[in-house]
């Protein structure tokens, strides 16, 4: 009776063998067909990131993998470089790595049309691709690099049942399906690295390491003398000019010849809401300072004073003049802007323009200083245009960059010709040309791109290449995207990078960049 029983159980037994042996066969290798590995030596590893943040921060993060990579020893694999428009989320909001409305428009370049990025293979052994697929979930071995040490066991545990909770809570169709984001990964299989020795004896083919910053594992980099090396390089040519976009390059070109060529300008970058933002929680702290000491600092022709120039300036132009000017438009952003500036200065009493004009003359070098506080010279073409804010017609704009232009090769090289870029443009309206009043009578010889426009010596279409080098787009939003908006910070870092000095007000990250490019320009020229 055993016997009867055994013999069919053996034979279903065998015929499950077989069956998983060839579905086993004819199964196809995810993790090869995906990651296209299979045409790369097999012993090869990866280590990647999730992009986040604006270009700035995706920027940084990409020189920093770049370290990780020569530290681990494995191939970087870059996701594409994610561009939307600004949100209109707080900044508490878009601090949450998992954050992301897929609702907002976006596009995706890869990082390999935007810089040289086989150059570290040459000189360091770094070995860096773009990330165009992802591979099997079951293969990726996720990280979070921390900048705590040794956590104790009791927050550790605290910690491990929060992320529980909060995977609990969201469903994981919300999560990001792109490849440049995370995964419905439970965060229980999510490894926490405090040092670098942790993640080098990582043995996994395929590491995934998140969202990463400028610093991470800054302090085990700088004691490498390799590391030390590259950063060196990195301050000198090494993923440092995003000059790969033709489009892009052509039209920061353009800007750049217009103003007088290369360190021939300074750039100005002002954001004007988060100065605001900044001023008011210093006046709420008691900290402001004294405008009336401000404007007191300079005291001549082309400065800052503190007669009528602070009331609200009446146009009187005839209407013969108004339609020779170019209609000027504002973006809802611009006006909530506008308007926050005015509560800001009724509310506080103060002349902040002034405030900023000062905060320029202190910040950019001593000979520009000098230059913007002497009075412009009479019997020159420059003096014959001040003040500048009376006329901004866009041939009297330009009659006054070549009055500049003359103005630095004839009497003062070092006087300082500004290509400003702010959040509310001095040409958007009447009431924000009345703002920038001080500013402009502080440096007469300040320009935009808006000017770039009127002039036609800029395309305002300078953009529509775009579609030649996007590797991946939102679908709802694609012919409505802002492309100028989103491609300008690349525009403005180019421009800037070409130019004699910057000033960033507030202070921002992109300040160093900037720097940095300028001095590399003005080593290498």
């Amino acid at each position: 009776m055993l016997r009867r029983f055994h013999r069919p159980l053996g034979g279903l037994l065998l015929l499950l063998l077989l069956c998983g042996s060839c579905i086993r066969l004819l199964r196809p290798n995810l993790s090869s067909s995906s990651l296209n590995i299979d045409i790369v030596s097999s012993d090869e590893s990866f280590i990647t990131y999730a992009a986040h943040g604006d270009f700035l921060e995706q920027y940084k993060a990409l020189r920093s993998g770049a370290r990780l990579a020569l530290e681990t020893n494995r191939t970087l694999l870059v996701p594409a470089l994610r561009l939307s428009p600004p949100s209109t989320k707080n900044d508490s909001d878009t601090k949450d790595i998992d954050w992301l409305d897929e609702q907002e428009p976006w596009i995706e370049i890869p990082w390999s049309k935007i810089l040289d990025i086989e150059a570290p293979l040459e000189e360091f052994g770094i070995r860096i691709r773009d990330k165009t697929t992802e591979p099997d979930p079951s293969l990726v071995h996720w990280v979070h690099i921390t900048r705590s040490s040794k956590p104790d066991r009791m927050k550790a545990e605290e910690s491990r049942t929060s992320r529980f909770t909060m995977w609990l809570q969201k469903p994981l169709a919300s999560y990001p399906t792109s490849t440049s984001t995370t995964t419905g990964t439970s965060p229980l299989e999510v490894q926490h690295v405090n040092h670098l020795e942790e993640l080098r004896a990582l043995r996994e083919r395929y590491v995934h390491c998140g969202v990463i910053s400028s610093g991470v594992f800054k302090n085990a980099f700088n004691k490498q003398r390799q590391q030390l090396t590259l950063h060196a390089a990195m301050s000198r040519h090494l993923l440092l000019k995003p000059d790969g976009l033709a489009f892009i390059n052509q039209a920061a070109q353009t800007i750049i010849d217009k103003l007088g060529g290369q360190r021939q300008f300074s750039t100005l970058f002002l954001h004007l809401a988060k100065y605001m933002s900044v001023a008011s929680t210093s006046t709420s702290n008691g900290s402001s300072s004294s405008s009336s000491s401000v404007a007191a600092t300079v005291t001549n022709d082309n400065s800052i004073t503190t007669s009528s120039s602070s009331s609200s300036y009446t146009s009187s132009k005839s209407k013969s003049q108004q339609q020779r000017r170019r209609p000027m438009t504002m973006t809802p952003e611009q006006k909530e802007i506008l308007a926050s500036f005015r509560r800001h200065l009724k509310k506080t009493k103060s002349h902040a323009m002034k405030d900023i004009a000062f905060d320029i003359l202190s910040t950019m070098s001593i000979d520009q200083s000098v230059a913007a506080a002497m009075p412009v010279r009479p019997n020159t073409s420059l003096y014959d245009h001040l003040p500048v804010w009376k006329s901004m017609f866009p041939e009297k704009r330009q009659s006054l960059l070549d009055a500049c232009l003359t103005y630095r090769r004839q009497v003062d090289p070092g006087y300082p010709i500004i290509y400003l870029v702010s959040d509310l443009d001095l040409q958007s309206s009447t009431a924000a040309l009345d703002i920038y009043r001080p500013l402009l009578d502080a440096f007469p010889c300040t320009f935009s791109k808006t000017d770039m426009y009127h002039w036609g010596t800029l395309d305002r279409d300078w953009w529509r290449n775009v579609h030649q080098v996007v590797s991946a787009h939102s679908n709802d939003h694609i012919q409505t995207m802002d492309y100028e908006a989103l491609l300008s910070p690349l525009l403005n870092l180019m421009v800037g990078g070409q130019g004699y000095s910057h000033v960033e007000i507030p202070f921002s990250a992109m300040a160093n960049t900037v720097i940095t490019l300028q001095q590399s320009n003005s080593t290498s020229s």
